[in-house]
């Protein structure tokens, strides 16, 4: 980046320049230019060496200035995983303290709990199937459900699957069952 004292020097060098340059970069502009001997075709080799230098300049205090902002935008991230991690840490935390408080005083036919600053209580996960074997699945589909065997892909139909477990019990080859239990949620923003 460019020393601060250049700023001075750039106010200074832009005293002596022209109203209608004002808005040419000083560092290409000299003191007594015109309009016209800003134009290129006017240039001698040592006008068109300078401006390539001014280039290079530029593009020196462009690297810092991005990399020093790239650095800033790091830095800051990991300053927003740290707070991600402390509320999300803290959340779970004060939920466990509502989910063992929740189990110890609820009524067994009730599945929720109101309560004057939102809502606590279980839902039931539906069961599901997941492929784990691809091979297996596919095997097994072709064999026992070929509608679930999505034939250009390769690959199963996870849906189909599910609803042949949930319809039957039984557990295709290949995959795992899960759900089938309850999940706590604690819901803040009940009106």
């Amino acid at each position: 980046m460019s020393d601060p004292a250049a700023f001075t020097d750039l106010a200074q060098a832009r005293q002596g320049l022209a109203p209608s340059l004002l808005g040419i970069d000083p560092l290409l502009a000299e003191p007594g230019d015109t309009d016209s001997s800003l134009d290129p075709r006017g240039w001698n080799v040592e006008r068109a060496s300078r401006c390539v230098r001014h280039i290079a300049q530029l593009r020196k205090d462009q690297a810092v200035e991005c990399g020093a902002y790239e650095a800033e935008i790091e830095r800051i991230a990991a300053m927003e995983q740290r707070a991600i991690q402390r509320y999300e840490g803290a959340i779970a935390r004060a939920t466990q303290l509502l989910r063992a408080w929740f189990e110890a005083n609820r009524p067994e036919s009730k599945r929720s709990w109101d309560l004057p600053a939102g809502r606590i209580g279980v839902r039931a996960q539906p069961l599901r199937a997941e492929v784990v074997e691809l091979a297996r699945a596919l095997e097994w589909a072709r064999s026992y459900l070929p509608d679930a065997v999505v034939v250009p892909a390769g690959k199963v139909d996870v849906r189909k699957l599910t609803e042949h477990l949930r319809r039957t019990g039984e557990q295709p080859a290949g995959c795992r069952v899960v759900g089938g239990d309850e999940s706590f949620y604690v819901d803040t923003e009940v009106e």
